[in-house]
């Protein structure tokens, strides 16, 4: 993950944290294909 797109992840850990951590689980999917 680059610097910016860790920023995103700050921002979104706050409002969805599980998802967040499925995401770190997938030993980072190429550009969070959270939303």
């Amino acid at each position: 993950l680059e610097p910016r797109q860790m920023e995103g992840v700050v921002e979104k850990f706050h409002t969805d944290p599980i998802r967040i951590i499925r995401v770190k689980n997938k030993s980072n999917q190429r550009r969070l294909h959270v939303c």
